[in-house]
């Protein structure tokens, strides 16, 4: 197959491989450079993966992308009934996700801020990404926050420099009659 040819040219050893049954193919590979060089005694006494964790892995990868249409619909939605102005707050891969599997509009957004992204790009997706003190302090902006977790310390950070801004986590959006979506 030559996306497995295209890792070992490049300098690749292939650890585990399987179709995802979706179109695509997954794959676990690990460069081959001497300083990655594993001694065997080493490797022996190292937790190897085995291939149903990586299995597993997919399988809640899988289930948790399947979710994603039906939370963008209802983050779509809320957005829609809304007459503030919108954040996303975090324009990395939870962003991509929403957009790539899940068919979240990111037009609906009016700002994009991600402080870490900023630092490499002001553009990124064809996004014009802010830096949280990029963002001037307005009423009615709404944060929707594409992060791991829904930390009270970034909601902290948010408030101090937007004091009257709401603060949502895309998991808010789950249940479309959660309480922080009144």
């Amino acid at each position: 197959m030559i996306f497995f040819r295209l890792l070992q040219s490049n300098g690749f050893t292939i650890v585990w491989a399987r179709s995802s049954g979706n179109g695509c193919i997954e794959a676990l590979a690990r460069v081959n450079d001497e300083r990655n060089s594993i001694d065997t005694k080493a490797e022996e006494r190292q937790a190897k993966i085995k291939s149903s964790q990586v299995s597993d892995y997919s399988q809640r990868l899988n289930a948790n992308r399947s979710q994603l249409p039906a939370i963008s619909r209802n983050i779509s939605d809320y957005i829609s009934r809304s007459e503030s102005k919108f954040v996303a707050f975090g324009a990395g891969r939870i962003l991509d996700a929403f957009k790539v599997y899940g068919g979240l509009n990111l037009s609906l957004f009016s700002y994009y801020v991600d402080n870490y992204l900023f630092e490499a790009s002001s553009i990124v997706n064809g996004l014009p990404i802010l830096p949280m003190s990029g963002l001037q302090v307005q009423e009615n902006l709404i944060f929707v926050l594409f992060t791991r977790e829904n930390s009270r310390a970034l909601q902290t950070i948010i408030s101090r420099s937007h004091p009257s801004v709401k603060i949502l986590h895309w998991s808010d959006f789950k249940k479309p009659n959660h309480s922080a979506l009144r």
